[in-house]
């Protein structure tokens, strides 16, 4: 992989408003780099459901240790929720807990998150 030319299309896509084709292209180049963390990163980013992410994830991650993909799985899954989480309420949900995670235009508590 050239990953100038892939860095430079991730780029491409940012100036072009395509996030998602942005994301695609880093989940390539982390996948070619054999970057687990980040492929997991990328793939929370797309596949919002978890068990889609887990067979997804599973092929990449399936020849590490079980304590390794724990590790990534428990690692992205708390970086996705920092990354999306605001620093104050707007709401409640319907249990009572803080609407303070936004995905994709909703704005969801910490325990309602698919992944």
């Amino acid at each position: 992989m050239n990953y100038i030319e892939a860095i430079n299309r991730v780029y491409e896509h940012l100036e072009n408003d395509s996030v998602d084709k942005a994301v695609m292209a880093c989940l390539r180049i982390s996948r070619n780099l054999k970057d687990h963390f980040y492929t997991a990163v990328f793939l929370r980013e797309m596949v919002p459901n978890n068990k889609e992410f887990m067979n997804i994830i599973y092929e990449d991650i399936q020849h590490l240790k079980k304590e390794a993909q724990k590790f990534i799985y428990n690692q992205s899954r708390e970086y996705w929720l920092e990354t999306h989480s605001v620093g104050y309420s707007l709401g409640k949900d319907e249990r009572g807990d803080d609407l303070n995670i936004v995905m994709a235009g909703l704005t969801i508590s910490p325990k309602s998150v698919p992944l």
